[in-house]
């Protein structure tokens, strides 16, 4: 049974925001292509964040809490804007903006659902789905 949870978990993680897409796009018909660059973006952005977060000292945690907060918040948002702004200009209503979260939150989806998958046959405590769902639908 607890393999089944971490299996379950994985899925959702990994097909949620996928199939969120796909609805958006038939109830609203916005265009899928902010989703698309969105989850694109992210690969460089995450990593030149944890290139820059590997030379930070980890001796006062709080510090260390701070910068990474401040880091990541700028390297992402800076990342949206530039993209947002230059590159996805015409792609300017609301729809595409809530496309592009949908694409941006597959990408961050992708490293918890793959984790989940590998939890499968270890010795840890199972997932709990109900958190999972919550977790994805509040966006965390």
């Amino acid at each position: 049974m607890v393999d089944f949870s971490w299996f379950l978990s994985g899925v959702i993680r990994l097909l949620g925001p996928f199939l969120l897409l796909v609805i958006w796009h038939k109830k609203t018909g916005a265009r899928c292509y902010p989703a698309l660059i969105a989850y694109a973006v992210c690969l460089p952005a995450f990593i030149i964040g944890a290139a820059i977060r590997s030379g930070m000292s980890q001796e006062n945690i709080v510090s260390y809490c701070l910068q990474r907060g401040l880091l990541f918040g700028i390297v992402e948002e800076g990342t949206k804007y530039l993209v947002m702004r230059f590159f996805l200009s015409s792609y300017d209503s609301r729809k595409d903006a809530v496309t592009y979260g949908i694409g941006h939150g597959a990408y961050e989806s992708l490293a918890s659902g793959l984790s989940c998958l590998g939890m499968i046959g270890s010795a840890q405590s199972g997932a709990n789905i109900f958190m999972s769902l919550w977790d994805f639908t509040s966006g965390a």
